[in-house]
């Protein structure tokens, strides 16, 4: 279940990294860790809700003592793993997250997640590593177009200010000297 849990998120963002996902902005991802907070104090109210029907059924015997341990069970289970969806969406709400940059948003997002998961998740280590790596990355093709865009506004910025039949003049005799020799 892990490593399906694992390949699903893994194939999720590289999904969203390729673009065919629209991206959340850093406000709909605090939104979305606020909501998971809300719904864990509302889980609760449904848990003793569930709890006090299933007490009730028991009594007058509508249902087996096996059906009820398994509701206790899964209580148990709900129980155990609350505290961890809260702290990780907590972490998620409270990252330092850069406006405009909704790649480097989602990467923050999940860094925060998995730092706050690490006490519980074993595959924390290699999930930031993963995660590390996918930055480092993205940090060097930002600055390869960033080169590429300061390439182009330099060249713009030799024809600013200059009519459009003067830059097709000077256009034309840069290809025609470049051209000459061939």
């Amino acid at each position: 279940m892990k490593s399906f849990i694992m390949m699903v998120t893994i194939c999720l963002m590289l999904t969203i990294g390729s673009g065919c996902l629209p991206l959340l902005d850093s406000t709909q991802i605090q939104a979305l860790a606020e909501k998971t907070t809300l719904l864990s104090d509302k889980m609760d109210n449904y848990q003793a809700v569930m709890s006090d029907v299933v007490d009730l059924i028991e009594a007058d015997k509508l249902i087996s003592e096996e059906f009820a341990d398994e509701v206790d069970k899964i209580n148990e289970e709900i129980d155990r793993v609350q505290p961890q969806m809260v702290a990780v969406a907590e972490a998620i709400k409270n990252a330092d997250y850069i406006s405009g940059d909704d790649v480097a948003n989602a990467i923050k997002a999940a860094k925060a997640g998995t730092v706050a998961s690490a006490v519980w998740n074993p595959y924390a280590t290699p999930i930031m590593l993963g995660l590390s790596l996918l930055e480092y990355i993205l940090i060097l093709l930002w600055k390869k177009e960033k080169k590429k865009l300061a390439k182009t506004n330099e060249g713009i910025s030799k024809f600013e200010g200059v009519s459009e039949p003067e830059i097709a003049s000077k256009l034309h005799d840069i290809v025609k000297a470049k051209t000459a020799n061939i």
